[in-house]
């Protein structure tokens, strides 16, 4: 009990002392708190739809939840296929996304949230399940070029696999 009390102490210590510490980073206006919201894969792993995510999309308005600020509904990982269009482009799994994610981002924008996208840095998305599906190592800049002509918000951004050869 007195180690508690002594790290309960040091922590109300440096509390105290850490306002004088701490300073803005920027001042863009940008994530000025967290981005709170939903993601498909604390539930549906990588085997999202359209269906689950424009349910779940309004799921946040009806409950409410949007009013406290979970404002993001992200589609992790499952969206994509296995290889890029042949304009060098990552695109959506037409199968599970028929109405594509530009027409997803405008129903989710139109619920009033904000859309967000998954991706990873490396030569495939990190996942469970097949197929692989591409990541966006060497194509970033394509990529992000992208997902902000789908209208994207966020983009979560995993670091996984890296591997360029087994």
């Amino acid at each position: 009990m007195p180690q508690i009390s002594a790290w309960l102490l040091a922590t109300a210590a440096f509390a105290q002392a850490a306002p004088n510490r701490l300073t803005k980073r920027l001042d863009n206006g940008l994530a000025l708190t967290p981005p709170m919201g939903w993601n498909s894969y604390n539930h549906y792993s990588c085997f999202p739809n359209q269906s689950i995510i424009e349910s779940n999309a309004k799921a946040l308005v009806d409950l409410g939840l949007a009013d406290l600020g979970y404002n993001y509904v992200t589609t992790d990982c499952g969206w994509s296929t296995p290889n890029r269009t042949a304009n060098g482009t990552i695109t959506w799994n037409a199968t599970l996304f028929p109405s594509g994610f530009p027409a997803m981002g405008e129903y989710i924008h139109g619920l009033g949230l904000g859309f967000g996208v998954y991706s990873d840095s490396g030569i495939q998305m990190c996942m469970v399940g097949l197929p692989n599906q591409t990541g966006s190592l060497y194509h970033e800049q394509i990529d992000a070029d992208t997902f902000s002509g789908w209208g994207a918000d966020l983009l979560k951004y995993a670091i996984s696999v890296s591997k360029l050869t087994d």
